[in-house]
Parts: structure tokens; C-alpha cells; sequence
């Protein structure tokens, strides 16, 4: 099988002739996008061969001009939808550009879409519950537009770009961030939004980020996509769970908060353990968020190898 074609049997919930991986890392890189960027992306991808190339960025959303944050509520006044082919958008899309034609082969490419919670804490330094509470209309019609602009940056990723769709990470969706109520009133529908503009993908992962997750309350973003992909060993619930409770493809296995401490041995029975769990079926093995930069290669080589083996794989 291609990897494409693994990939696409995932999804469907069969088995492929080995189940398909993934794995990824905070390049750390200045500027977060341009060639140095497409350079350490296709660097890591012929490194480690994943079936699922996860393009790991982080571009800021650009803001009026003497900007760096919203200290006020009234701040998200001077918010504009940001169009996907202009500043940062459009040097991102460029650089997906380069690395979808220079990797030459039929690997789906997925670029990072940073949910609406994430990207607004990033524009109000942490402070967007508190600036909700102070003004919710002006900063609800913000959030609204920055919705929007993420809607259009993901359609054109998808369309124009070469993606096969996004990896959404969902921030704020926790019970340590705020009550499920709160996040399914206001931000569950932007988010839904901001992931409707890759509608035209056909490999599509929401990312639940965080620790005692609002799981059930989810679903209806995790069911908007292909794989739902979440802290399975580090935070629960097991893989299992969400391929009983709906029909996507699971993404995880392996634990990125220990793999760095991790012989690769032990990586290698994280890996046989979730083909054991999934039969090898509707699953892509994966850390369960970003990998500690400074992993030893030997670590994030031993997932392919053991992907190889088919340890725990059915059929």
C-alpha cells in the first residue's frame, strides 16, 4: 500500500497491511514559516518517513499593526478576518506549497489549525476568559470573525495548498480550563466553524488538548472530522473509547510525556500495546500530543519499527 492508501483504510476502520503512523515536534524554528521552515519540515519527514505528515507551526495571527496583544476587551474592536492569502496565512500557505511538491510522494499533509479558545489566548496574553466576562458581546462578534478567518485559512489549505485537511487542536475544552457549559455555549459552534472551512479534506483530525477532557460534549467536533486524537495514555480515556463511542478512526498509543525518558523498547510496547487494543483496525499510532523536541531519534524511529513488526495487528 501507498501511504495514502494505508491511511484511507484507517479511516474507513479497516486494516491496512500495517497500521499507519504519525509523530511530531515544536520545530522551535525563526521565522515560524518560509524556507528554513520547509527545510526542517521535509528534514523531519525523511527523518522518520510518517504516514501522516502533521506540519507543526506556529504562526501567529497577525494583529493591528503596534499590537502584540489585546490588554482590553475593547481591543477586539480592531480584530479583522485576517484573508488566507496575505501575511502570515499566505507565507504559510506558501511554505505548504513547497513542502507539498518538494516530499514528491502521495503522503497526506496536514496542516496545524489552532482552535478558537488557543488562538484567542494567544491574542489576549491568557487573559480571553477574563475579557469575556468583562465585555461578552464585543469580544463574543470578535471571536466570531476570528472564526471566520480561520475558516478561510483552512479552506485554502485544503484547496490550494495541497493539504489533505487540518489537525484542529482544541484548546479550553477541559475541566480545568472552564465548565463544559461555557465551552459548548460559546466556543464548541466557532470551533465547528473554524473546522467547516476544511470540509473539503478527506483527513481531517480533531485534537483534544488537556487533561479531564468534556469528552461526550465533543462529539459533535470529533464526528465534523476523519480521527479524533487525543493524550490517550497520559490523561484517558483509552483508545477503545472513542472507537466505541463513534465511528472515527483513533489516533495514539504512545505516551509523549514519558517518551523522552523512554528506552526504545518501551516505545515499541506502548506501540504493540494499542494494535493490541484496536486489532490494528481504525487506528493511527501517534503520540497523543507534540513529542518533547529533545526525544532521542531512536525513541520516535522505534514507533515505525514497530508499526513494521504488526505486533498486535489482526488480519
Amino acid at each position: 500500500m501507498t501511504k495514502a492508501e494505508r491511511v484511507r483504510a484507517a479511516l474507513a476502520g479497516e486494516a491496512p497491511d500495517r497500521a499507519p503512523f504519525s509523530l511530531w515536534y515544536h520545530f522551535r524554528h525563526e521565522p515560524e514559516s518560509g524556507e528554513g521552515f520547509v527545510r526542517a519540515t521535509l528534514d523531519f519527514y525523511r527523518a522518520y518517513e510518517p504516514d501522516v505528515l502533521k506540519v507543526m507551526h506556529d504562526t501567529p495571527y497577525e494583529l493591528p499593526v503596534d499590537m502584540p496583544v489585546f490588554e482590553q476587551p475593547e481591543d477586539w474592536k480592531l480584530l479583522g478576518v485576517n484573508p488566507p492569502d496575505m501575511g502570515a496565512f499566505g507565507e504559510q500557505l506558501r511554505s505548504l506549497r513547497h513542502i507539498a511538491e518538494h516530499k514528491n510522494d502521495d503522503t497526506p499533509m496536514l496542516d496545524t489549525l489552532y482552535s478558537v479558545f488557543a488562538v484567542a489566548q494567544k491574542i489576549t496574553g491568557g487573559q480571553v476568559l477574563e475579557q469575556l466576562d468583562a465585555e461578552p458581546e464585543v469580544v463574543t462578534s470578535g471571536l466570531r470573525r476570528l472564526a471566520a478567518a480561520l475558516a478561510g485559512y483552512a479552506k485554502a489549505a485544503v484547496e490550494d495548498a495541497g493539504c489533505a485537511g487540518v489537525f484542529l487542536a482544541v484548546s479550553g475544552a477541559d475541566a480545568q480550563t472552564m465548565p463544559a457549559a461555557r465551552y459548548e455555549e460559546l466556543f464548541l459552534p466557532l470551533d465547528r466553524l473554524a473546522l467547516s472551512g476544511a470540509a473539503g479534506g478527506w483527513c481531517n483530525i480533531v485534537h483534544l488538548h488537556g487533561d479531564d477532557l468534556h469528552a461526550e460534549m465533543l462529539l459533535p467536533l470529533v464526528e465534523q472530522a476523519q480521527a479524533v486524537s487525543w493524550s490517550d495514555r497520559a490523561a484517558g480515556p483509552g483508545l477503545a473509547h472513542f472507537q466505541q463511542r463513534t465511528a472515527r478512526c483513533v489516533v495514539g498509543g504512545v505516551n509523549e510525556r514519558r517518551i523522552g525518558g523512554y528506552a526504545p523498547e518501551q516505545v515499541r510496547a506502548e506501540v504493540a500495546d494499542a494494535l493490541a487494543q484496536t486489532g490494528g483496525r481504525g487506528v493511527i499510532i501517534a503520540p497523543g500530543c507534540a513529542v518533547p523536541t529533545e526525544t532521542p531519534p531512536a525513541n520516535l524511529h522505534a514507533i515505525k519499527e514497530a508499526v513494521e513488526a504488526g505486533v498486535g495487528q489482526s488480519g
